[in-house]
């Protein structure tokens, strides 16, 4: 009998954003093993539950509170402590979001925990918020069976701060959805492209790649791709910059336009200070651009992953940092998209995914 597993995240797509791409790349990929596989969501577009088919894959979809940081679903958190027993595993994403914390609601099943956990907010704000809820994600890493990092460097992290955790987490790296990005069409005739593509955040630092995209010497735009607290702060930089006919900051877009502008870029960059993965460089790479990565431990481990040559990393603090990163940029800008290359897939992913669901639903030791 296959396994019954209900996978419980903060969006689905076409919702965009990281945690949305991972959980739409591995929700297939275990459907086509042949887990039965749900997803259990909320969105703050709905006024009632809804229910779809993606492919297979049986998305629940359930009304939430209007709040931009950590909204809430009553009725998502009666479904999981309902219907949560129902299933073999539960696999909950993100630390930070609600769904994860209604499975505490739900005890008597297995409890498979990615929290794509970054340490701490990335704000005075949200890091003063992170020390009362504490008790509650020491809370769920102690309920978890498995808990699953997106990298070594994740999981030092989570072992560090959680350190009842040691025993139970263990690294599956995120992967590429290779096959549709290298099943879209380049732009026609788009000028040479630089792309910053996520979530805008300040600790992304795409404002360090507007200033180094003003030094550089290579003709050619800046495409920036996606929708965040720092897009407004971003509108203002790009509006006095002074290659801002150059610059083109685009917000969200649908995921068929991002893998056209991954194909169509010579250079993918991301200066982010912190993060627990690295999916951006990943595609990037898997579309045939050459990837301009902050050397920080999660984007080394990209950097391994990817094509040799075909990354390049750039400290964050040295005294010549700014000047490196201009120079990888101008260098990257120089060559043109290598076209689609092998990468780590969802199906890769999906495998390792699915036997540790059968060691924890059989209750075998991980």
């Amino acid at each position: 009998m296959s396994l019954k597993v209900a996978l419980l995240t903060p969006g689905y797509p076409p919702t965009t954003g990281g945690i949305e791409t991972v959980v739409g790349g591995l929700a297939p990929a275990l459907s086509m093993r042949g887990l039965e596989v749900e997803i259990w969501t909320h969105d703050k577009t709905i006024s009632a539950p809804k229910t779809h088919l993606d492919g297979d894959v049986v998305v629940r979809s359930f009304p939430t509170t209007r709040s931009h940081r950590f909204p809430l679903s009553y009725t998502l958190w009666q479904h999981v402590r309902r219907f949560g027993p129902k299933m073999d595993v539960l696999h909950a994403h993100s630390y930070h979001a609600s769904p994860a914390l209604s499975t505490l609601r739900s005890m008597q099943t297995p409890l498979v925990f990615s929290p794509h956990y970054h340490g701490g907010g990335h704000t005075p704000l949200a890091k003063l918020v992170h020390v009362p809820y504490r008790p509650f994600g020491r809370k769920l890493f102690g309920h978890a069976s498995a808990v699953v990092a997106d990298s070594v460097a994740e999981m030092e992290l989570i072992r560090s701060h959680f350190p009842g955790t040691i025993d139970r987490t263990q690294v599956i790296c995120c992967a590429a959805d290779a096959a549709e990005i290298h099943r879209a069409m380049p732009f026609d005739d788009a000028a040479p492209t630089l792309l910053s593509l996520g979530r805008l955040e300040a600790y992304k630092g795409v404002d360090r790649v507007l200033a180094a995209f003003a030094a550089t010497s290579i003709p050619g735009k800046f495409v920036i791709v996606g929708g965040g607290p720092d897009l407004e702060r971003l509108k203002g930089l790009v509006a006095a910059h002074p290659r801002r006919d150059d610059i083109q900051l685009l917000g969200k877009i649908d995921r068929e336009d991002v893998n056209r502008w991954l194909r169509t870029a010579r250079c993918v960059v991301s200066m982010s200070n912190l993060e627990a993965f690295g999916l951006v460089g990943l595609e990037g790479a898997a579309a045939g651009a050459h990837v301009v990565l902050s050397d920080i431990p999660s984007y080394r481990e990209v950097a391994g992953l990817a094509p040799a040559g075909q990354t390049t990393l750039v400290p964050l603090t040295s005294s010549s940092s700014e000047a490196d990163l201009v120079k990888a940029l101008e260098i990257a800008m120089s060559k043109p998209n290598v076209g689609p290359q092998p990468i780590r897939s969802w199906t890769d992913a999906a495998e390792e995914f699915a036997a540790l669901y059968e060691r924890v639903a059989h209750r075998i030791k991980v």
